[in-house]
C-alpha cells in the first residue's frame, strides 16, 4: 500500500513520502511530519477529566464557603452577600464597671410607720413577715351627725338634780315619768336663748308650772333642735290628753299637749279641740 505524500509545514509543498526535505523550499522534514492516526479517546480517559472537573468545582465552593465562615466569625454583625465587597472594621472594646446599689436594713421590729395621707396611717405589722399592714381608715364624711347636746349643770344644784339643770333658784328642772302621762307645754327655749334668767321669768309667768330638758326626758319629745338642746316650760303631769288639752286655757294661746312615752317617736302628736268648741 502506497503512502500519501507529505505537505511541508512551511510552503505546504506536497512531497513524496520518506523524503527528508521538501522539495520546493528545502525544509528538513522529518518523521514527526509523517501524519499519524490519531487514537480515539478511551471511556477511561473521558471519565477521568470530568473528575477532575467535579472535584475542582467543590474545592471552590468548600473554600468560598471557608471564606465566608471566617468573615462571619469575625462580626457577627456583618453578612456576607456573594458577588459584594465587605469591608470588616475592627469594634473597640469597652469595659463597663457595675457599681452596686447601697442598701438600707430596717429590723422589723422597728419598722417606721409611713404616711399615706393626711387621715390615713399605715402601720407596719412587727409580729411577722408578709402580712398586710394594718391601715387606719379616716372617718367617713357620709354618716349622718350624732352630734347630742353637752349636758351641763348649773353651779350650786343640789347633788340629786336632772342633769341639765340651770341652777334657778326656787325651781329645781324635772324629769317627769315617761308611763303614758301628758303636758301642757306652754313656752320653750332652745340653745343659747335658753337662759337662767329667761326660764325662771316664764316659770313665775305660769303658776305650777315646771321646766325640762328634752334630752333627759321621754324619747317622745324633740331631743333637741340642730344639735343644740331644747328647754320646755309645761304644765302637769296630766293622766289624760283631755286634762292636759283643758290646761291650755291656763296658757298662751299656742300652748299644746304632748305624750309622755319611750315607746313612740317625737312624730306624733295630741289632738285638741280647738278652745271654745265645747261651749
Amino acid at each position: 500500500m502506497a503512502q500519501e505524500p507529505t505537505a511541508c509545514p512551511r510552503c505546504g509543498t506536497p512531497n513524496d513520502a520518506g523524503v527528508t526535505s521538501c522539495a520546493n523550499c528545502g525544509l528538513t522534514l522529518s518523521a514527526a511530519t509523517a501524519p499519524t492516526a490519531a487514537l480515539p479517546a478511551s471511556d477511561g480517559d473521558r471519565w477521568d477529566v470530568r473528575g477532575l472537573l467535579a472535584l475542582g468545582a467543590v474545592a471552590a465552593v468548600v473554600l468560598a464557603l471557608g471564606i465566608w465562615q471566617f468573615v462571619r466569625s469575625g462580626d457577627d454583625n456583618l453578612s456576607v452577600v456573594p458577588g459584594t465587597t465587605t469591608t470588616v472594621v475592627d469594634q473597640p472594646f469597652v469595659t463597663t464597671t457595675l457599681v452596686p446599689t447601697p442598701t438600707t436594713s430596717v429590723p422589723l421590729d422597728t419598722a417606721p410607720t409611713t404616711i399615706v395621707g393626711p387621715d390615713t396611717t399605715v402601720v407596719a405589722s412587727p409580729t411577722s413577715v408578709g402580712e398586710s399592714p394594718l391601715v387606719t381608715l379616716p372617718p367617713s364624711t357620709n354618716r349622718p351627725s350624732t352630734t347630742l347636746p353637752v349636758v351641763t349643770t348649773a353651779p350650786g344644784t343640789s347633788p340629786g338634780a336632772v342633769p341639765g339643770d340651770l341652777g334657778i333658784d326656787s325651781y329645781e328642772m324635772v324629769a317627769p315619768p315617761c308611763d303614758g302621762g301628758y303636758i301642757t307645754v306652754v313656752a320653750s327655749a332652745v340653745g343659747t336663748d335658753a337662759t337662767a334668767e329667761g326660764i325662771e321669768a316664764a316659770l313665775e309667768s305660769y303658776d305650777d308650772a315646771n321646766y325640762l330638758r328634752t334630752d333627759q326626758s321621754c324619747s317622745s319629745l324633740a331631743q333637741n333642735s340642730g344639735g343644740e338642746p331644747i328647754y320646755v316650760i309645761f304644765f302637769g303631769p296630766f293622766a289624760t290628753a283631755s286634762d292636759a288639752c283643758e290646761a291650755r286655757a291656763d296658757g298662751p294661746t299656742d300652748a299644746y299637749a304632748r305624750l309622755l312615752s319611750n315607746d313612740v317617736g317625737p312624730d306624733q302628736s295630741v289632738s285638741c279641740p280647738a278652745p271654745g268648741a265645747d261651749e
